[in-house]
C-alpha cells in the first residue's frame, strides 16, 4: 500500500516535454479510463452490499484520484503544446 506522501509523489510525476500532443492525449485518455474503471469496480463493491474495508476503500479512491490527476496533465500539456505550435506557426507567418 502507498502512503499519502507516495501518491502525492506518484500524482507529480514529470511528463517527458518532447512527448507529442497525440501521445499526451492517448495518455490523458487512458489513465481516465483507468480511473472510471477503478471507480465502477469500487461502486459495484458498494452496491453488492458486502462488508468493506474503509481502508482499502480510501487507497483505491485515493488511486482513482491519482489516475485522474495525471489525464489531467497530460492534457494540460497536450493543450501547452498546441499553443506554442501555433504561436510559432503565427510568427513565422508575419
Amino acid at each position: 500500500m502507498h502512503t499519502n506522501d507516495e501518491w502525492k509523489a506518484i500524482a507529480s510525476l514529470q511528463i517527458d516535454p518532447d512527448t507529442t500532443t497525440h501521445d499526451l492525449l492517448n495518455s490523458a485518455t487512458e489513465l481516465v479510463q483507468y480511473a472510471g474503471g477503478l471507480i465502477a469496480m469500487l461502486a459495484a463493491l458498494v452496491h453488492e452490499g458486502e462488508k468493506i474495508d474503509s481502508q482499502n476503500m480510501a487507497f483505491a479512491l485515493e488511486g482513482a484520484e491519482v489516475l485522474t490527476k495525471l489525464g489531467v496533465q497530460c492534457v494540460s500539456h497536450a493543450h501547452a503544446s498546441v499553443a506554442m505550435d501555433r504561436a510559432t506557426a503565427m510568427r513565422s507567418s508575419t
